[in-house]
């Protein structure tokens, strides 16, 4: 049986504090 593993990074700059500062997203996939 084979599994898969993948993480993705993603920066999200729709959503800024006052410091102009970004949320970074992560998503993880396991065998999809």
């Amino acid at each position: 049986m084979k599994s898969t593993f993948s993480i993705l990074f993603y920066i999200d700059r729709s959503k800024t504090n006052e410091n102009n500062e970004c949320i970074i997203r992560c998503r993880i996939t396991c065998n999809g």
